[in-house]
């Protein structure tokens, strides 16, 4: 059985469920993630094995490590 992953997530900011959506520029090597709510943004560099949940995974990382 294979699923789509994930592509709509929390926000960390405002916790408004399934409101950040992430864009593979994979022409760039960058992975955009954007909340529709707050408008808060990440980028990150990805590779061509990269899935919009790594990206999310990047910033939720960025965010803890920015609150120590």
């Amino acid at each position: 059985m294979t699923g789509d992953l994930e592509s709509q997530f929390t926000c960390p900011f405002c916790n408004h469920e399934k409101s950040c959506d992430v864009k593979m520029d994979r022409s760039r090597n960058t992975g955009i993630i954007s909340c529709t709510v707050c408008l808060e943004e990440f980028q990150t560099p990805i590779t061509y094995l990269s899935e919009p949940v790594d990206v999310y995974s990047d910033w939720i990382d960025a965010c803890e490590a920015a609150n120590q």
